[in-house]
């Protein structure tokens, strides 16, 4: 039994070594945040304050187009009182959806990778040149 024990607690910080974060090579694209503000946006059509859903508006910079990206804030109540704005700064970045409904329309949803390894999902808001 103790045998068992030691090569559990042996195996652990084996196990937790072999969870590693994304690669690099997964976020092929860097994304240069400008500016993050908060911005609102009606939960449904009889918009009150307790209907509002909360976003973060990043003015971002990618190869050299300037998009506008917008991250929901999924912090409820809690986005009112204490929001959390993605800083301005270099993040690595992938395309996770890409479609043209029709010819000059884009969808398109990004997702960046913080400096702890957590993904935020933003979505394309505005393109300006």
């Amino acid at each position: 039994m103790k045998r068992l024990l030691v090569l559990l607690m042996m195996l652990c910080p084996a196990m937790a070594m072999g969870q590693t974060k994304v690669s690099s090579s997964a976020f092929p694209l860097t994304v240069r945040v400008v500016s993050s503000r908060i911005g609102m946006v009606p939960g449904d059509q009889r918009s009150n304050v307790s209907n509002l859903n909360f976003i973060d508006l990043m003015r971002v910079t990618l190869a050299g187009k300037k998009y506008v990206l917008a991250a929901p804030l999924k912090r409820w109540i809690f986005a009112r009182i204490a929001p959390v704005l993605i800083e301005p700064g270099d993040y690595p970045a992938r395309v996770i959806l890409d479609k043209t409904p029709n010819p000059g329309e884009l969808r398109r949803t990004y997702e960046l990778r913080l400096a702890n390894g957590k993904a935020v999902k933003a979505y394309l808001w505005g393109i300006g040149e």
